[in-house]
């Protein structure tokens, strides 16, 4: 009977620290989290290169990859006579080399003197790759 408490003691001592030691440090989560402003910041200012370094060469989103994602960009940004994003609440996940934020959005586009708003979800998927995170899916 001792034997199996001290067992059950053991392994919930040691259940306790993994899950006190395992969570993404504050750092890395500010690094993802800035991986994310990097992409608003260039998003407003219509940046596609700024935007791209966000982004990485993997990128595959049903059936977009890099080169599609770009060009949609390169049409994009040049129809936009302006472009205002903001990113909403987000809840930021980090698995290892994997991240993933659920939030929501608004940006308001003004295209050709009219005025959009549009009001939505994503639920981007980032990976640590070298050189740092970068955005893999969900644009």
């Amino acid at each position: 009977m001792l034997r199996r408490l001290t067992v059950l003691l053991l392994m919930s001592g040691a259940c306790l620290a993994a899950m006190a030691g395992c969570g993404p440090s504050r750092a890395e989560q500010e690094q993802v989290l800035q991986v994310l402003r990097l992409r608003s910041q260039a998003l407003n200012r219509r940046d596609l290169p700024l935007y791209l370094s966000a982004i990485s060469l993997n990128y595959r989103d049903r059936t977009r990859d890099f080169d599609a994602l770009r060009g949609g960009l390169e049409t994009a940004f040049s129809t936009y006579d302006s472009v205002s994003y903001q990113a909403g609440e987000q809840k930021l996940e980090i698995n290892g080399n994997q991240a993933e934020v659920a939030g929501s959005y608004r940006m308001k586009v003004v295209i050709r003197g009219r005025d959009m708003v549009l009001d939505g979800k994503e639920h981007i998927r980032l990976a640590r790759e070298t050189g740092g995170w970068k955005i893999i899916s969900g644009l």
